[in-house]
């Protein structure tokens, strides 16, 4: 039951983590940064921004080279979105999908196991053939699909 409840909260996220790819697959990171990007959309000053962020008159200079650079953090973009009237939204978008990721991650390890499997049996002289081996790799692939192990990851 405990793995029943266990996929039904994999799935969940699986959906959530999909719909929300999908909104942001499109997005584009504009070359000067959010922050400046939207500022100059609102036709705000540079100075009028630091004032809104309560900070020094060149606050809002540092903010947008922090965004440029990656060096800024989640609640200064959170400052920043709330002084230009605006909320912050981020995620991570998969490069192909979740299942597409658990599929490769568990062919990885389906591999690195049989191998392993394979150079102990080729110390008996009882090695599998190529064909076995694809065989045997492709099993532990499905096995490891269906059963999500806690290990999946762990190589």
């Amino acid at each position: 039951m405990a793995n029943a409840y266990k996929q039904l909260a994999r799935e969940q996220y699986t959906t959530l983590v999909n719909t929300a790819a999908l909104s942001l697959s499109r997005l584009v990171f504009p070359k000067e940064g959010w922050i400046r990007s939207v500022r100059k959309a609102l036709g705000m000053s540079g100075s009028d921004l630091s004032k809104h962020l309560n900070s020094s008159r060149t606050g809002a200079a540092y903010l947008e080279k922090a965004e440029v650079d990656g060096r800024i953090t989640i609640n200064k973009l959170k400052e920043a979105a709330e002084a230009l009237d605006c909320h912050l939204v981020y995620g991570f978008v998969p490069n192909t999908s979740i299942d597409e990721s658990i599929s490769k991650q568990a062919e990885l390890k389906a591999r690195h196991l049989s191998q392993y499997v394979d150079t102990q049996m080729v110390l008996e002289a009882q090695s599998l053939s190529p064909k076995e081996l694809k065989a045997e790799i492709l099993r532990l692939k499905e096995k490891l699909i269906r059963e999500m192990p806690n290990d999946l990851w762990k190589l």
